[in-house]
C-alpha cells in the first residue's frame, strides 16, 4: 500500500512538472534540456533503418519552441529582471547550449526533413503522401507474390514507385531529398535488385562484349591495311621506275 502511495506522489509531481509554467530562467531551462534528451533518444532509436523525420518531428518542434522561449524570457530574479539569454547565452564562454542546439539543428537539415513536410509544420506533403503509398503498395505486393513470380507480379508497382522518386524527388529536390524517403527508397530497391534479383540488363552483355571489341580493334586493322596498301604501292613505283629504265 505504501508502494502505490509513493508510486502515484512522484507521478503526480512529475506531471505537474511537466504542465507547470516555469517562473524562472533555471526552470524554463530544466524544460528546454528535457525535449533535448527526448529529441537525442528519438533520433538515436530511429537512424536505422532511417525514421528519423517523421517520429521525431514532434520532438524536433517542442526542441525549437523551447528554445526560442529560453531565449526570449525573461524573469524577475532577486528584484530585478534578468533576461535568461544573457544569463546563458551572452555569459557561456563553451557555448554549451548553443553549440548543442546548433548540432541538433545541423542534424535536422542533413537529413533535409524539411523535404517530408509542409512549409514549417509536421504535416506530411502531398508528394510524401503519394510516394510512401507507391512504397507501401509495392511492398505488399513483394509480400503477397514472395513465393510466387514476385519480379513479374509486382513489376508495375516497382516502376511506379521508381518513376515517382525520381520524377518528383531525384529531378525537383536534387541533393535536398527527405532522408526518411531516400533510406526507404533505397532500401526497396537494394530488395528489388540485390535479394529478389528482379533487374533486367537492357541489353545482353555478351553482345555488348563483342560490339565492344569490334570497335577496339578497328584502329589496329585500319593500321595493318594501311601498311599493306602503302608496301603494295610502294612495289608498284618501283616496278614502273624499272620498266622506264628499260
Amino acid at each position: 500500500m505504501f508502494l502505490k502511495i509513493l508510486f502515484f506522489e512522484i507521478l503526480l509531481l512529475n506531471v505537474k512538472r511537466f504542465f507547470a509554467e516555469p517562473n524562472s530562467c533555471a526552470e524554463l531551462l530544466n524544460v528546454y534540456g528535457d525535449t533535448l534528451e527526448n529529441f537525442l533518444r528519438c533520433s538515436m532509436h530511429n537512424a536505422v533503418p532511417v525514421t528519423f523525420c517523421f517520429n521525431c518531428a514532434s520532438y524536433y518542434q517542442n526542441l525549437t519552441e523551447n528554445f526560442d522561449a529560453l531565449m526570449k524570457a525573461e524573469f524577475k530574479e532577486a528584484n530585478k529582471t534578468v533576461k535568461c539569454r544573457e544569463k546563458y547565452i551572452d555569459q557561456d564562454r563553451l557555448n554549451v547550449i548553443l553549440d548543442n542546439h546548433n548540432h541538433f539543428e545541423n542534424l535536422w537539415n542533413k537529413a533535409a526533413c524539411f523535404g517530408c513536410f509542409l512549409d514549417n509544420t509536421t504535416t506530411n506533403s502531398n508528394e510524401t503522401k503519394i510516394m510512401f503509398k507507391k512504397l507501401d503498395d509495392l511492398k505488399n505486393c513483394i509480400s503477397s507474390h514472395w513465393d510466387s513470380n514476385v519480379c513479374e507480379n509486382c513489376a508495375a508497382d516497382y516502376d511506379k514507385a521508381n518513376f515517382y522518386y525520381n520524377e518528383e524527388f531525384v529531378k525537383k529536390h536534387k541533393d535536398h531529398i527527405c532522408f526518411d524517403i531516400r533510406d526507404d527508397m533505397n532500401r526497396t530497391r537494394s530488395l528489388w535488385s540485390k535479394t529478389l534479383k528482379c533487374c533486367k540488363r537492357e541489353a545482353d552483355f555478351t553482345t555488348f562484349a563483342v560490339i565492344a571489341s569490334v570497335f577496339t580493334c578497328l584502329p589496329l586493322i585500319f593500321y595493318i591495311f594501311s601498311y599493306f596498301f602503302t608496301k603494295y604501292f610502294e612495289n608498284l613505283s618501283l616496278q614502273s621506275q624499272t620498266g622506264h629504265r628499260f
